[in-house]
């Protein structure tokens, strides 16, 4: 007997659906393996980006130290207290043309600046690169007023001795006294110590000005202020 054409289809139908549900599978399976291998590739990239992270924050990053003097800042010396090198960076970014020593054993920053990178053109007043430098520097200073650390803040306007007789005879009125003044009323203005301030002249540097920071009994400084050296 021979089997009926209906079965005969029937069973061809059913090999066609088995071949198309193994091939599905076998799809399923390529693109789990797909899957599980861009996976571990994304877990590699994380790896590195993590590594790179701790990395950063432990604070050995490697880099080429260059021991090229800074610009505008030699006899500067790397690290020191923290307030200290906050300070020297303050005026290296407003005053990059200055020259600059810090001596963090005394606690001591000198700065010498020409005046003319302070005041306005031919005159007394403050410019306004000054103004916001003084601004950031009094509130370094503040904030050891609220802590155990002290401050001395040391302001000289440099002038030519052989003028002195002419200055004494001006009363008060030469540039030279007037820009003395305004420097020191300026950080008198930014609610400092007016005891922790001292203005003066300073001979034989005319059209100089001089800042001298000196820091003691806060974190990595001297207990005791630096003895005075003009």
């Amino acid at each position: 007997m021979q089997t009926a054409p209906g079965i005969q289809r029937q069973g061809g139908s059913s090999t066609s659906s088995l071949m198309a549900l193994l091939s599905l599978k076998l799809l399923l399976l390529a693109f789990f393996i797909l899957l599980t291998v861009l996976a571990q590739f994304e877990n590699e990239k994380v790896k590195k980006v993590v590594d790179s992270v701790n990395k950063t924050f432990e604070g050995r990053v490697e880099v080429n130290r260059s021991v090229d003097p800074l610009p505008g800042a030699d006899g500067v010396q790397q690290g020191g207290a923290p307030a200290l090198s906050e300070l020297s960076r303050l005026f290296r970014s407003y005053l990059p043309t200055s020259s600059m020593e810090v001596d963090p054993a005394l606690g001591e920053l000198r700065l010498e600046i020409p005046a003319e990178e302070l005041f306005l053109r031919d005159s007394t007043q403050l410019n306004g690169r000054a103004e916001r430098l003084i601004d950031r520097v009094a509130v370094e200073l503040s904030k050891r007023q609220d802590q155990d650390a002290d401050y001395d803040l040391e302001l000289l306007n440099g002038f030519d001795p052989q003028s002195m007789e002419r200055l004494l005879e001006s009363s008060g009125q030469s540039p030279v006294f007037l820009r003395a003044g305004a420097l020191v009323r300026a950080f008198l203005d930014r609610d400092l110590v007016a005891g922790k301030i001292s203005g003066g002249l300073l001979p034989d540097s005319a059209g100089m000005v001089r800042i001298v920071v000196r820091l003691w009994g806060g974190e990595g400084e001297p207990e005791q202020p630096a003895e005075f050296t003009p």
